[in-house]
């Protein structure tokens, strides 16, 4: 594919050249852009890239992409252009491998395994990991993710990834409730600001009823704004699941950030929403991928408030008791991506939220999580990563916490803090000069 097309209707041809926008504001070196795209379309083909990763996903409540490449082609701001940009370093490196093409594979499939597998492979390597490999394999004819040696000892990872059931979940209906409400006031001539405060869960029920007031509401505001006189800017309404606010706003400009209005009555207006969405824009994932529409200002927005119970039962405040006992367990199920011998180190890799909560874990729940992990195998460690957004250097970053049994006087304890340091300290690619 001619990544070089100025076709505006050409993905790559916009990627690029907002990235090139982009780039001296996120301090990157002008050739990586055009390396960048070149190897992402060089590794995952252009067949593929243009049936699979830009085809829209009928199958999510909000059509995004079917890939996130596909929404990082198609949502260019900084977050996607880092996101490519260090992902092509990834693979740069991983190239060497005889198991690239398997790799190459997986990516297409499982994005987010796959990336943490690329990214873990490359930062082993970057803290002196020796003989860095992909899909090692070990027992059973399974394979791992990552195989490399260390001061001597062979060690074998498995990433992990848990995923979240969307379909038929809570979840499901806020996603329908969002893109249902702005649908419902997508003809309006007017911009409007749609708050909307549960009460309680919601059912299909609650759903559709909630976004007829919506309707209701909007259609009002409307002819409100025709009308000569002196009438509201703002309306509220209470559904039995609901209270429901919507506003008189004018447009946010690209790329800024819309701040929903609220009626004067609404109850949480310190509080960020659960969820927001504005035609043609949305923050950041819902549902895992990015929304498209990038070059357009965002006209009317709605967020979404949970319950006082949801809320709290949604909470990363939570009391991490219960999360670590299903992640032990998730875990166990795991080990056997690792083994091989008695002489090889086995490790698990897992990217969930809980390590960005990690300083709120109480120190008898951990030694409960260790138990529960290290009892029946011979697991030599867990690592607990999460990925964040960096708002000052314009660069994903990691957190990594490793978790040993035993005391951390070891080779493997050495290698594993140098990779938590480098996690939180290297930046991918390096910025210009």
């Amino acid at each position: 594919m001619d990544t070089t097309n100025n076709n505006g209707d050409d993905p790559f041809f916009l990627w690029r050249a907002r990235a090139t926008l982009l780039a001296p504001k996120m301090k990157l070196d002008a050739y990586l852009i055009n390396e960048a795209i070149g190897i992402i379309n060089t590794v995952l083909g252009e067949s593929w890239l243009q049936a699979e990763g830009l085809r829209k996903d009928l199958g999510t409540v909000v059509p995004f992409r079917a890939h996130p490449i596909g929404n990082c082609l198609q949502a260019v701001w900084e977050p996607q252009v880092a996101e490519l940009v260090e992902l092509a370093e990834y693979l740069k490196f991983a190239a060497r491998s005889q198991s690239f093409s398997k790799v190459a594979g997986c990516l297409r499939g499982d994005y987010a395994s796959t990336r943490l597998q690329l990214a873990y492979a490359y930062r082993l390597h970057s803290v002196g990991a020796e003989r860095v490999d992909f899909e090692p394999p070990v027992a059973a004819g399974r394979h791992g993710d990552i195989e490399f040696a260390y001061k001597g000892v062979g060690y074998l990872v498995e990433c992990f990834v848990p995923r979240e059931q969307v379909t038929g979940s809570p979840k499901e209906q806020l996603e329908r409730l969002l893109k249902q409400s702005l649908d419902a006031v997508e003809d309006l001539s007017i911009s409007v600001s749609i708050a909307i405060q549960l009460l309680r869960p919601i059912d299909v029920r609650d759903r559709k009823e909630n976004v007829r007031c919506v309707q209701e509401l909007g259609a009002e505001l409307e002819r409100y704004t025709k009308s000569s006189l002196s009438l509201p800017k703002a309306l509220l309404r209470q559904t039995p699941s609901a209270l429901i606010s919507v506003v008189l706003t004018v447009p946010t400009a690209p790329g800024k950030k819309p701040v929903i209005s609220l009626h004067p009555s609404f109850p949480r207006p310190n509080e960020s929403p659960y969820m927001l969405m504005g035609l043609s824009w949305a923050p950041k994932s819902i549902a895992g991928v990015q929304a498209s529409g990038h070059r357009s200002a965002t006209q009317s927005h709605v967020g979404i408030w949970l319950s006082d119970k949801e809320s709290q039962e949604r909470s990363i405040m939570q009391d991490l008791e219960e999360p670590l006992k299903q992640l032990a367990k998730k875990l166990k199920k795991k080990t056997a991506q690792t083994k091989r011998g008695p002489e090889w180190g086995r490790l698990l890799l897992v990217q969930t939220w809980i390590a960005s909560e990690f300083d709120r874990i109480r120190r008898d729940q951990l030694e409960r999580f260790k138990k529960e992990l290290f009892a029946s195998s011979s697991l030599g460690a867990a690592l607990l990563v999460s990925r964040k957004w960096d708002d000052l250097r314009l660069r994903h970053t990691w957190v990594v916490h490793p978790i040993l049994p035993n005391d951390r006087q070891s080779d493997l304890w050495e290698l594993l803090s140098q990779l938590s340091q480098s996690a939180r300290e290297a930046l991918v690619p390096q910025v210009a000069v």
